[in-house]
């Protein structure tokens, strides 16, 4: 696996269902560069990657970030199950500031979690998302 700088490597974990920037659809993000607002394609994605397929957010079938949660009071790698079993809540509450608590449809929230490897490099960040 390969890392330039800082770049984190992130796991594709979790979903939770839960009751507008606009890009190219070539760009290639490095993942530890999006921010709220942007968007990104699901289809295809790795069990660990670097870079995303950012979207329009206008599409249907993008994931929306939220946010990202901090993990830098943690020393030592999470196991997944721990990520798993925070960021539901977390990626929720981001949800729930991003859209006001609105939703006319239901939603589906994920996130992404770095590699113990991205850790070991200094990446204590979790991306939140939201689908429709």
């Amino acid at each position: 696996m390969k890392f330039i700088g800082m770049l984190g490597v992130f796991l594709v974990i979790g979903a939770l269902v839960v009751g507008a920037r606009s890009f190219a659809d070539f760009s290639e993000p490095a993942v530890d560069t999006l921010e709220p607002g942007d968007c990104f394609s699901l289809d295809n994605l790795p069990d660990e990657l670097d870079r995303v397929q950012r979207r329009s957010c206008l599409r249907s079938d993008v994931a929306n970030v939220i946010g990202w949660v901090d993990f830098s009071d943690y020393d030592e790698y999470l196991p997944v199950r721990d990520f798993n079993g925070i960021l539901p809540n977390w990626c929720s509450r981001l949800y729930e500031e991003d859209t006001g608590g609105f939703s006319s449809m239901n939603r589906s929230v994920g996130w992404l979690i770095p590699t113990e490897e991205a850790w070991d490099a200094g990446e204590r960040r979790a991306l939140c998302y939201w689908t429709a």
